[in-house]
């Protein structure tokens, strides 16, 4: 291997590290799955790069329509990463993507739910379903 191979593996890694970390945090959670209303324009909210995975729109977003406090409160006693069912349903919108039709969006309104979430250090960071964990 390549002297420049091999500092493009490395810089290739890093890059892939750092876009992992960003997307798993409290702030980006926020931003990809709490609303104040099930009035979603999917299209508008979902047209940014934080929901694009490889390069391709993503065919499902899953939006928790609660205040943050209330989001928060599943998260309140792990300190440690762990899965957590949410005591409480919540209300959720979905937005998906239409069947071959890259980039446009029905809008699905299920009933209230539990949800799973992937929390760190009392705050969630990742949605992981709608129901229960295990």
């Amino acid at each position: 291997m390549s002297k420049a191979s091999f500092c493009f593996l490395i810089l290739s890694i890093l890059v892939s590290l750092i876009h992992l970390s960003s997307c798993q945090n409290w702030s980006s959670f926020k931003t990809k799955h709490i609303v104040g209303s099930r009035n979603i324009n999917c299209k508008e909210k979902l047209k940014y790069p934080l929901f694009f995975i490889h390069g391709k729109c993503r065919a499902k977003n899953t939006f928790i329509v609660e205040s943050e406090k209330t989001v928060l409160s599943i998260c309140r006693k792990a300190i440690k990463k762990r899965y957590i069912t949410s005591p409480m349903k919540v209300r959720l919108a979905i937005c998906q993507e239409r069947k071959n039709k890259q980039c446009i969006y029905d809008i699905v309104v299920p009933n209230n739910s539990q949800i799973c979430v992937l929390c760190h250090k009392g705050k969630p960071i990742h949605f992981q379903k709608e129901g229960k964990c295990f």
